[in-house]
């Protein structure tokens, strides 16, 4: 994943800490804190980020991704939550024009 990501870094600390945020409410269910002991132990990275103690909320922004043989990639990238199950989301890419294009061409 970091090589079809520039903004590696950015990306992760971000992500890491949407997680974070999602997972506050959940920090008394043993499975979860499972889980977040599992991750740390399986990555220093994310180890490293945990201890940073950000949190934040999702925001819709565009991802570039820079795959071996299609090259420059670009979507929005959304989430969506319905109103009678917060506890849900949905998490949306949508392709620019030239995306769409791109992935067109590996159909022919």
């Amino acid at each position: 994943m970091r090589s079809l990501l520039d903004d590696w870094d950015d990306t992760s600390r971000r992500f890491l800490a949407e997680f974070r945020a999602e997972a506050g409410p959940r920090l008394s269910d043993p499975r979860y804190l499972d889980l977040i002991s599992r991750l740390r132990a399986a990555s220093v990275d994310f180890d490293t980020r945990w201890n940073e103690h950000g949190v934040g909320g999702f925001v819709s922004r565009e991802r570039v991704f820079r795959h071996p043989e299609l090259g420059r990639l670009v979507f929005e990238h959304h989430q969506l939550r319905p109103s009678d199950h917060l506890d849900l989301q949905l998490v949306v890419y949508v392709a620019d024009a030239e995306t769409r294009r791109r992935f067109a061409r590996t159909k022919d």
